[in-house]
């Protein structure tokens, strides 16, 4: 393994550290908001509860949904290189041509499929960041509205 493959491996695991971290803050700070509401000390302005409520339910879900996209995007990475690596090793002589062509094909349908689901998953990261910060941001400001 060369040191950029290193590299890659650090930042992958790394950032898949990262959105579980980022999850399960959303999953605590939705689960305490619920669990600490005293209505009786919100008088006022307490319609933004419910909208920081689904704030965070969505951040939880896109969070949720980003960890698996990229376990599936682990397990399409090597099915990928298997097929690659099984590619290389087919004696060309003794296959047909139109074998290696479908080979081919579902190599390429396999990549533009990852392709989709890097962007779910892109997506997913940036729905779960901006909920959680406007959930945090509701009930904060919640909180100052009632001070």
């Amino acid at each position: 393994m060369i040191k950029s493959d290193k590299l890659y491996e650090l930042y992958w695991q790394s950032s898949q550290k990262f959105d579980y971290f980022m999850t399960g803050l959303s999953i605590a700070v939705f689960v305490y908001s619920i669990q600490s509401l005293d209505l009786n000390r919100y008088s006022s302005y307490l319609f933004l509860v419910p909208i920081a409520w689904i704030f965070l339910l969505i951040s939880v879900i896109a969070g949720i949904i980003r960890i698996e996209l990229s376990v599936t995007l682990t397990k399409g990475d090597a099915v990928i290189e298997t097929m690659q690596s099984a590619k290389a090793k087919i004696d060309i002589a003794k296959i047909e041509k139109q074998k290696m062509d479908d080979l081919n094909k579902e190599i390429t349908d396999f990549k533009e499929k990852q392709l989709g689901y890097i962007k779910y998953a892109s997506w997913a990261y940036r729905v779960n960041q901006i909920a959680l910060l406007a959930g945090i941001s509701l009930l904060g400001f919640l909180k100052i509205l009632n001070i």
